[in-house]
């Protein structure tokens, strides 16, 4: 996937959050948006999980309850971690060097807080 392609999945996944709607649909809508921003076609997609295309039809709709037992293949197909479909949250650690302008900054915020 292209920086483009994740920044365009991360839009995606972040407008089909916070709605009102089950997380199976919640499920759904991120397996949609995942697949087309990879450029794959349903039948595409079907091939890669050997299942039908109306069976990932479906898997995008939240018209099947399966689309749960098919998550660590389908994380393995995107390259995303599987925390992504269950929870849309994905831990990641990230180093980074601070100046010591910035260290005392956090310092003092955490002080007024």
């Amino acid at each position: 996937m292209t920086s483009l392609q994740k920044h365009q999945t991360k839009v995606i996944l972040q407008e089909t959050e916070g709605r009102n709607t089950t997380p199976a649909m919640e499920l759904a809508k991120k397996i949609g948006a995942l697949r087309k921003t990879s450029g794959m076609s349903q039948e595409q997609l079907a091939l890669a999980l050997g299942l039908s295309r109306s069976a990932i039809a479906a898997m995008e709709t939240g018209r099947t309850s399966s689309a749960r037992k098919h998550i660590p293949m389908l994380a393995r197909i995107f390259q995303v971690p599987s925390e992504l479909f269950v929870s849309g949250m994905v831990e990641k650690e990230v180093s980074m060097t601070l100046s010591t302008d910035e260290v005392d900054l956090i310092g003092l915020q955490l002080v007024l807080l």
